[in-house]
């Protein structure tokens, strides 16, 4: 009985050490500052979350392809590059989204059709 109940206090305790650590990034990233690891490296990517295209005529972006890494998935290479994660399945047929390989090319989508308004600014 007595090992259950110290086994149940550590969860609690864990539980209560995990949900302070993970409310103070929260706040952290709500009031704007940078999340760093212990190493002391910045989380956030060098380019913006919201990416910009430039725009040639009705079409924005560009296509491009990357080289995949043993640990590359579609949903991390989605979140590193503001992409869903069905936009390069599509893009992609016959891949692996979960397993791609070490050394697979793939196609990055990022050249999208602008609806037909008139555009201002």
């Amino acid at each position: 009985m007595y090992r259950t109940q110290l086994t149940g206090f550590l969860l609690v305790l864990l539980a209560l050490v995990s949900a302070n650590v993970v409310g103070a990034e929260t706040e952290a990233q709500a009031a704007g500052q940078e999340l760093t690891t212990a190493k002391g490296k910045s989380d956030t990517p060098e380019k913006p979350r919201v990416p910009r295209f430039s725009i040639d005529g009705d079409l924005a972006g560009e296509l491009s392809v990357m080289t995949t890494r043993y640990e590359d998935t579609f949903a991390a290479i989605g979140n590193q590059n503001s992409l869903g994660y069905l936009e390069l399945v599509k893009a992609n047929p016959g891949v692996d989204p979960w397993l791609p390989g070490d050394g697979t090319r793939i196609t990055v989508p990022r050249h999208y059709v602008l609806p037909d308004v008139k555009r201002e600014a």
